[in-house]
């Protein structure tokens, strides 16, 4: 057997700075290893698998270093290796999200020149496994204007400022996989023998083996409707239909105000949808290519131009549900001075659908440039509407052995290869897809922290995650719960120690489930680790709810981390709520005063319960004077 290493140990790669280096790989059974760094040396026998263990002492933060590994007949020799921070980054598609997707988008990607930030990007090559595996395919990059546009977006942001504060290299893995579930991230002896996880854990086995008539069935009815699910774009009618032509005749087409997802307007299917928009071009801009923009399209596009297919995006490209479309306009395409025609056609086979932003909607000309988002109209050229049967809907949630969506499956191909690499901690963001079961995630969560914990033997492994950002219709009705009970089931993480939420309250989107405001969610985890592992006196949490007392007709909530407590619009505080003994939920009537702030309400003679930010997408403007904003509570827990 040739010496072998796995790929999280390669060229490029960053070591934690305060740990043992540690080496693994494969060489013939019984063959000495050797590795050497600076002054440092160790070695080790492989065993009787030709499996291979060692631990060169801690190199300095820094480098560039080379190490050299070798046996008595051949080695291997890294180089360009640094010393300092390792974060793995993980959860679903808000963790996956890439920066070439964010709030502005163009402007990250040309600053983005850190040489002494490296990436380690396990996605584009990521693979479920039904055990643990001991590898994964990816490569360490240094961080540019060319590898950061498809990386992990918040884990960028976190990265790029504990680099620029501390002073030392980052490494970053992206370990993440949208619209997944917290079980599949969770080593399995974590979810067994527990009656909370029956619901995760017995369908699975039901799936199990083939030595049950049963099972076999169950299985093959599963695998029946996946293939009834898989819905195939079955072929491009519109076009044939006449609907990219610039002369067709759309009056009778429907308004879309772009950019937005059709799910979220009341249109509940996937399947393919055509929009189109009429644009007039300056004159001043003939004869030139010109460059237009749409954001992400979710999931697959053709584009046109005056009847004239300029561009397209499929299942080829990596990420394409968040994957910006940027397409030239040929210039013997464009009437200049005249009214042009734009078209695209969307086919989306999962989840949401449509213009899913992120980047300017704009027809460019150098410098110039001309907005094209507002009103579209669109048509309904295919929508699929399957009924399920509850008993299979439930194996599909749960998942077949192999898929992304049984339980562990991500733990065993996409942590368990990471766990021999020391690291510093874990950034999170992941919850959309357990909010369903927020009773079960209060314990899942912790349950999963815990298990990755155990798995690279650190106790007491720093984990910051995210709350769940704001999201569909706003506020309306004083006793809305929605999302705010999956916030609070977030929350019971913070029990376990070393754990640190970035509040997310105030960046989301009405309209869409990926709020492009990375920069924020990145900046509020990079201060939770800046003040708690490197000790800098820094703000790092926003107001957080500590009491309440009854002033008359009147409550004061006291918060801590509360200095400068303000409202970031000048007006009272938004999105408290209150009710008495005998009265319902009304919205309170606020007063800051100093660090505390008062709430009441007419109808409310003495309050008994507040609520603040307790919904799916509350108003709210509360902060501290580090620009913090205030978590999410209720009082009636």
């Amino acid at each position: 057997m040739s010496l072998r290493l796995p790929h999280i140990l390669n060229n490029h790669m960053v070591v934690q700075h305060d740990r043992p280096v540690r080496l693994w790989g494969w060489a013939d059974a019984g063959e000495t290893v050797t590795a050497s760094c600076l002054d440092r040396t160790a070695g080790t026998l492989a065993n009787t698998e030709g499996r291979w263990v060692l631990e060169l002492p801690a190199i300095p933060a820094g480098g560039p270093y080379t190490i050299t590994i070798t046996t008595g007949k051949e080695s291997l020799v890294l180089n360009d290796i640094l010393s300092g921070e390792v974060w793995v980054c993980s959860g679903q598609s808000n963790m996956e999200w890439i920066t070439a997707n964010v709030n502005n988008a163009q402007a990250e990607l040309a600053a983005a020149d850190y040489p002494a930030i490296r990436l380690f990007n396990v996605v584009p090559r990521r693979k479920p496994a039904a055990a643990p595996q001991d590898d994964l395919d990816a490569d360490w990059v240094a961080c540019t204007p060319k590898t950061v546009g498809d990386f992990s977006a918040v884990g960028y942001f976190f990265g790029r400022e504990i680099h620029t504060t501390q002073k030392v290299p980052v490494g970053l893995i992206n370990s993440s996989w949208g619209g997944t579930t917290a079980e599949v991230w969770t080593e399995w002896s974590f979810l067994q023998d527990k009656a909370i996880y029956s619901t995760i854990t017995e369908p699975y086995l039901k799936l199990q083996g083939d030595d049950d008539a049963e099972r076999v069935r169950t299985r093959r009815q599963l695998e029946h409707w996946q293939k009834v699910m898989n819905w195939k774009d079955p072929g491009n009618r519109g076009y044939l239909y006449g609907w990219a032509e610039p002369n067709f005749d759309d009056s009778a087409w429907g308004e879309y105000f772009v950019p937005g997802m059709w799910q979220t307007r009341g249109m509940k299917f996937n399947g393919a949808v055509w929009f189109r928009r009429k644009i007039t071009i300056p004159s001043t801009w003939a004869g030139k290519d010109l460059l237009i923009t749409l954001g992400a399209l979710d999931d697959f596009d053709v584009t046109y131009f005056n009847g004239v297919e300029i561009g397209s995006t499929g299942e080829e490209t990596t990420g394409w549900w968040m994957h910006p479309r940027r397409y030239t306009i040929p210039a013997s395409l464009i009437k200049a001075g005249e009214t042009n025609t734009i078209t695209v056609r969307i086919f989306d086979w999962f989840g949401n659908g449509g213009f899913a932003g992120g980047e300017s909607l704009a027809i460019h000309n150098g410098s110039e440039s001309l907005p094209i988002d507002g009103p579209w109209c669109h048509k309904v050229e295919y929508a699929f509407d399957l009924d399920v049967p509850p008993s299979i809907a439930r194996l599909m949630n749960t998942g077949a052995p192999n898929t992304e969506r049984a339980p562990s499956n991500l733990y065993n191909g996409m942590i368990a290869p990471l766990v021999n690499f020391p690291i510093r901690g874990a950034l999170w963001y992941q919850g959309e897809s357990n909010a369903d079961r927020y009773e079960q995630y209060a314990q899942l969560f912790p349950d999963l922290i815990r298990s990755w914990r155990a798995a690279w033997k650190q106790p007491d492994m720093p984990f910051y995650y995210v709350q769940l950002a704001n999201w569909m219709a706003p506020q309306t009705d004083p006793s809305e719960e929605g999302w705010a009970n999956i916030r609070e089931a977030q929350d019971a993480a913070l029990q376990l120690p070393n754990t640190a939420v970035a509040v997310a309250i105030d960046v989301g989107d009405a309209n869409d489930i990926h709020p492009r405001d990375k920069q924020s969610v990145g900046h509020r985890l990079a201060v939770a680790a800046r003040a708690h592992i490197h000790g800098e006196k820094i703000e790092w949490s926003g107001p957080v709810f500590e009491k309440f007392t009854v002033e008359g007709t009147k409550a004061r909530i006291h918060f801590t981390h509360a200095k400068g407590l303000t409202t970031n619009d000048g007006t009272p505080p938004k999105g408290f709520v209150i009710r008495g003994a005998n009265t319902g939920w009304h919205f309170a009537t606020t007063q800051l005063d100093g660090e505390t702030v008062l709430a009441w309400h007419d109808k409310v003679e003495k309050p008994t319960t507040i609520r603040y930010a307790w919904a799916n997408n509350p108003a709210v403007n509360l902060y501290n004077s580090d620009n913090l904003p205030a978590r999410p509570f209720r009082t009636d827990k």
